[in-house]
């Protein structure tokens, strides 16, 4: 009897444990999405003066939290160090109207859906090959932001 409601108890806190943990669970920030998808396209598809520059890019990602005006910055400095040939065709005429969206953003959200098109402007060898294994997981994640 003692072993049955032992081996009970050992169950539920066990289950509590990890329903909690699951729940808790920290959320993505922007910025860690943002430099995911950074991390993601592969340096042939980036400007040549890019990888000077991505650690500092990096940490000012991190710096700058939620900062919206900062992270519209980092936004499009991000899609100005990508090769116009890492990117599909229609972006060529898309790209003014997209950095425009980026300089008027005012949300996280805003931000997001951005990010989302870009990223979505990428061609297939632009990014590395585990990418489509990570994407859906990145897109639901980025999906969540607000």
């Amino acid at each position: 009897m003692k072993t049955t409601v032992r081996a009970i108890a050992i169950a539920l806190a066990c289950t509590v444990a990890l329903g909690i943990f699951v729940s808790c669970k920290k959320k993505s920030t922007f910025g860690e999405l943002l430099i995911e998808v950074e991390a993601s396209v592969l340096p042939q598809s980036q400007t040549d003066t890019w990888a000077q520059r991505k650690a500092a890019w990096v940490q000012d990602v991190t710096n700058a939290q939620n900062d919206v005006g900062v992270l519209r910055k980092l936004l499009i400095e991000f899609e100005t160090n990508i090769q116009y040939q890492a990117q599909k065709p229609y972006w060529h005429d898309r790209r003014n109207g997209w950095l425009e969206s980026v300089s008027n953003a005012g949300s996280i959200a805003q931000l997001r859906d951005l990010l989302i098109e870009l990223e979505s402007s990428f061609t297939f060898s632009t990014q590395s090959t585990d990418w489509q294994e990570k994407r859906s997981d990145w897109f639901n994640r980025l999906q969540a932001l607000e």
